[in-house]
C-alpha cells in the first residue's frame, strides 16, 4: 500500500480477509478534482473508473461506444449557509433577504443541467422522515430589499462567499453573486482547496459559504445531529455554528426515541423550522454520475458515498 497526498493511493488485497474476497489485486485511487482531466483520463484509458462526472461530459460519456455511464442516487444536498455566530448573519432577517434573492431552481438548472433535482429540504428525499411538504425556496427579490432594509441594511452590504475548489462549486457561486448583487449584497468570492476551506469553516472564519453533505446513514441522525446541534459547532459538520434552544430540543428528542412515528413528526417538523428561519438554503439533489470502461461490470455502489469498489466486478471475460 501506497499514499501520495493529493496525487494517489494504492491499496492491495488482503488475502486473509474473512468475507468476499476482491475481485482485483490491487486498486489505485487518482485525486483528479478538476471534472475535464476525469473526463480526459476515462477516455484515455487512464482510469476505467470516473466518479462525479460533470453535467457537460454526460453527454458525451452516454453516446460513447467504448464507455458506460452509470447513474448512481445518494443521499446528499448542495446548500448554502451562514455563519450564524457573525453579524449580520446571527439576524434572521437578513438570512431570509438573502434567501429570498437566490432563485435555486436557476441555479440548479445552470450549474446542473438538468441533471439533479432542485432542493426543498436540508434532507436528502432518499433519507428517512424527508418532509415531501417543504416548497422550493421562494424567490422574490423586491421582498428581499425591504426585509433587507428591515434588518438595518437599507444599502446593502458586502460580504465574502467560501466555496472549495470543485468546478460546481465556484459556477454556484458565481451565479449566486450575480443574484445577490441584485439587491446590493455585494460579494467577492473565496476559492480555497478542501483542506485550508475546511480549518476556515472550523475556526468561523468565514461570513456565508457553500457546502455539501452525503447522509451516510439512512437514518437522518447522522445528517442532523453533526450538522444543527449546538455541541457540534465547529466541529467537522457544525459549520453553520448554530446554537437554538429549538433545534437542539427537536434533535435530542428525536435521537431518545425509539417510536418511529414520533421521530418523523420531530424531523419533518425541524426541516419546516429550517425553512422559516433560513439556517441553511438548499440548492439541489445529488445525483453521482459515473462513468466506467466497457471492461468493468457491476459496481458495488452505496447511496451514502461508501463505494466498496474492491467488489466492483469486471465484465464477463476480462
Amino acid at each position: 500500500m501506497s499514499w501520495t497526498k493529493g496525487v494517489s493511493a494504492i491499496v492491495e488485497r488482503f488475502e486473509e480477509y474473512h468475507g468476499t474476497a476482491s475481485y482485483y489485486d490491487e486498486l489505485v485511487f487518482k485525486t483528479l478534482p478538476e471534472d475535464t482531466t476525469r473526463t480526459i483520463e476515462l477516455e484515455s484509458h487512464g482510469v476505467d473508473v470516473a466518479t462525479a462526472i460533470a453535467p457537460v461530459d454526460i453527454p458525451r460519456i452516454e453516446e460513447s461506444d467504448e464507455f458506460k455511464l452509470i447513474t448512481s442516487p445518494t443521499r446528499g444536498l448542495k446548500w448554502l449557509s451562514f455563519n450564524t455566530q457573525k453579524e449580520p448573519w446571527n439576524n434572521e432577517k437578513v438570512r431570509q433577504a438573502i434567501a429570498l434573492a437566490l432563485d435555486t431552481e436557476s441555479i440548479t438548472k445552470a450549474v446542473k443541467l438538468g441533471y439533479a433535482e432542485t432542493a426543498t429540504s436540508m434532507l436528502s428525499p432518499n433519507v428517512m422522515y424527508f418532509n415531501p411538504d417543504i416548497p422550493v425556496n421562494e424567490y422574490n427579490v423586491e421582498k428581499a430589499k425591504a426585509l433587507l432594509a428591515e434588518a438595518g441594511y437599507p444599502d446593502g452590504l458586502n460580504t465574502t462567499l467560501l466555496v472549495d475548489e470543485r468546478t460546481e462549486m465556484q459556477n454556484a457561486g458565481t451565479i449566486i453573486k450575480e443574484m445577490l448583487a441584485q439587491i446590493n449584497v455585494n460579494v467577492d468570492i473565496e476559492v480555497l482547496e478542501w483542506a485550508a476551506f475546511l480549518n476556515k469553516l472550523f475556526d468561523g472564519d468565514m461570513n456565508i459559504f457553500l457546502q455539501s453533505w452525503n447522509c451516510s446513514t439512512p437514518d437522518p441522525d447522522n445528517q442532523f445531529y453533526s450538522t444543527f446541534h449546538s455541541s457540534m459547532a465547529g466541529s467537522p459538520g457544525g459549520h453553520a455554528h448554530i446554537n437554538d434552544k429549538k433545534v437542539d430540543e427537536l434533535l435530542d428528542t428525536a435521537r431518545e426515541s425509539t417510536v418511529g412515528s414520533e421521530r418523523e413528526k420531530l424531523y419533518k417538523e425541524l426541516q419546516q423550522y429550517n425553512y422559516d428561519v433560513k439556517y441553511w438554503v438548499p440548492l439541489w439533489y445529488d445525483v453521482d454520475y459515473i462513468g466506467t470502461t466497457k471492461e468493468i461490470g457491476d459496481l458495488s455502489l452505496d447511496s451514502g458515498g461508501y463505494h466498496n469498489w474492491f467488489l466492483t466486478q469486471p465484465s464477463a471475460g476480462n
